[in-house]
């Protein structure tokens, strides 16, 4: 049976990774398997993942037109850089002409 990390297990194994512990000793001083603290550092690739963002209940509470409003603002100031659509497409075309 496969036991989890809690969150307060988890932080504490990227807490002593990022310190420079072997994943040996961290499995050891738990009371884990290696196999389970390789299998948390790996799933992402040895980086800790992000804390999860929490939306304030104002900004979940915008409607459509609030939310587009703030792409746009956002688009404007350059914190957003997405691709048009048609210029996705139009890149599209070009390597599929390229490798035919």
């Amino acid at each position: 049976m496969q036991m989890r990390f809690s969150a307060a297990e988890q932080s504490e194994v990227w807490d002593r990774f990022e310190a420079g512990e072997s994943m040996r000793s961290i499995a050891r001083s738990m009371g884990r398997s290696q196999g389970g603290v390789h299998g948390l550092i790996q799933k992402t690739g040895g980086i800790r993942p992000l804390a999860p963002t929490v939306w304030s209940d104002a900004r979940m509470s915008l409607g459509r037109g609030a939310l587009r409003q703030e792409l746009f603002r956002c688009l404007r100031q350059g914190r957003a850089q997405r691709r048009p659509r048609e210029s996705a497409r139009r890149r599209a075309r070009e390597r599929s002409a390229t490798w035919s």
